[in-house]
């Protein structure tokens, strides 16, 4: 059966930034280090990232996975789509729908103020998306028409079972998809990054990242929908 007490799952995604130290203004540096890495983990765009990072581009394709791996888990978690039954056409329009929800994340990187020589404050203004609430409505109705199904089959039938939740999933699919062109987002709020610099290099604690990706994400609405208390 799919309901809200289905499974607890914690979520997070772990983003590094290293300067590469190459800027004579070191506020306009840490304030694009931030930009370039959301961009590539968000966007997939690279190019920024790497020329003022000291990551490889195996590094800095691996930062956009895992951000797309993230949200796969976040979708397949609030909608219960179970990943075993899927097809490999399943799991790729899974990917694609990942990829799509981050392209829709909304920031912007507004100022860096320097607290110390060993630290920098920049300010990212987020709009977090509305996309878990938007879906939530029809969501409902498949759980439900997908459980009165559910109690007619033999449950014992592993056919029976996978045949089931492909079709769930085609229309969990089905309504993402009808959303995803038209999110709509939360006002806008700001979070700051503490950024410690060593020998002109900066480290933006993942605990930090993870916690800026959730609001953009908007996270804590699953969280909340299904009476789960974050860690």
């Amino acid at each position: 059966m799919k309901n809200g007490k289905w499974r607890i799952l914690v979520l997070t995604v772990m983003i590094f930034l290293f300067g590469s130290g190459c800027f004579s203004n070191e506020a306009t540096e840490y304030m694009d280090l931030v930009r370039s890495t959301l961009d590539a983990g968000y966007h997939g765009n690279m190019d920024n990232y790497l020329r003022l990072s000291d990551s490889s581009k195996e590094q800095a394709d691996g930062l956009y996975l895992s951000m797309q791996n993230y949200v796969e888990t976040c979708v397949k978690y609030y909608t219960f789509v179970v990943e075993e039954y899927l097809t490999e056409e399943q799991h790729e329009a899974f990917r694609k729908l990942s990829r799509d929800l981050l392209n829709a994340a909304r920031y912007s990187v507004e100022e860096a103020v320097k607290q110390s020589d060993n630290q920098y404050t920049v300010k990212v203004n987020i709009t977090p998306i509305r996309f878990w609430e938007q879906i939530s409505a029809e969501l409902e109705q498949e759980m439900e028409s997908y459980n009165a199904k559910h109690s007619a089959v033999d449950t014992s039938n592993e056919e029976q079972i996978a045949v089931l939740e492909r079709e769930y999933a085609d229309h969990i699919l089905t309504i993402c998809e009808n959303y995803i062109a038209k999110v709509e987002y939360e006002p806008q709020i700001s979070m700051d990054l503490t950024v410690n610099v060593k020998d002109r290099k900066g480290n933006v604690d993942a605990s930090e990242w993870d916690a800026l990706d959730d609001v953009i994400l908007n996270v804590q609405y699953i969280l909340d929908a299904y009476g789960v208390a974050e860690e």
